[in-house]
């Protein structure tokens, strides 16, 4: 069973959340969508660190029985009807898309530690964007992937600073970014290579950069 979800929490998210709406109606998609708007999710959701909502949301969407589920955050929206996305996660079980960055750059010391890795190992391992994720529940894998991405979310990996403050001392860390962060650990933790995440400009892309004919999903804040 196939369903997108999202959530949405102050700021410009909730109209980010109804423009993605919008537009999957407005390109032909009339399946199952799990939204949440500035409401209590359940107890994995802590407003004051707001990258927990991605794990809470998940968790909804699996105990509703959804098996093929696409995450998209608030600053999506579809080009073109988004049924190929879920032949697409059917078939591979994930759908993951590259940031650019490695893990290395953007794990803080204690996302390292939580994951038992060194940073010389994660700057081998590509980090992903977490803004649109697909998962097949039906997969043991996947099933892993989600249980490792919600002991992370428990564990503070989802709750770190957005900017350097200091968790680190190596000089190839920039960033920690919490919710991608825990999603690339997982993806990684369950043997997903670097090789099965997409590039920008195959099937989703950052709007007006990597845009072509093959694109589905593009990214562009309010």
């Amino acid at each position: 069973m196939n369903v997108v979800i999202n959530a949405a929490y102050g700021s410009w998210y909730p109209r980010g959340q109804q423009r993605l709406i919008d537009s999957l109606r407005s390109t032909g998609y009339y399946g199952e969508v799990l939204t949440y708007c500035n409401e209590p999710i359940n107890e994995h959701f802590n407003p004051r660190s707001p990258y927990t909502i991605k794990a809470a949301t998940f968790i909804e969407a699996i105990k509703k029985g959804y098996t093929n589920i696409l995450w998209l955050d608030c600053s999506v929206f579809a080009l073109k009807n988004i049924q190929p996305m879920f032949d697409l996660i059917e078939k591979e079980s994930v759908y993951f898309w590259r940031s650019g960055w490695n893990l290395a750059q953007s794990a803080s010391d204690s996302d390292l530690a939580y994951a038992g890795w060194t940073r010389d190992e994660a700057e081998l391992l590509y980090e992903c964007a977490s803004g649109m994720v697909g998962l097949n529940m039906k997969d043991n894998r996947v099933k892993r992937l989600m249980d490792i991405f919600i002991d992370a979310n428990k564990k503070g990996v989802c709750s770190t600073s957005r900017y350097h403050d200091n968790q680190s001392k190596d000089p190839r860390f920039k960033f920690a970014r919490q919710d991608q962060t825990a999603l690339t650990i997982a993806y990684h933790k369950v043997g997903f290579t670097n090789e099965q995440m997409f590039e920008s400009g195959a099937y989703s892309a950052y709007f007006q950069s990597d845009i072509n004919e093959t694109v589905i999903l593009a990214m562009q804040g309010m």
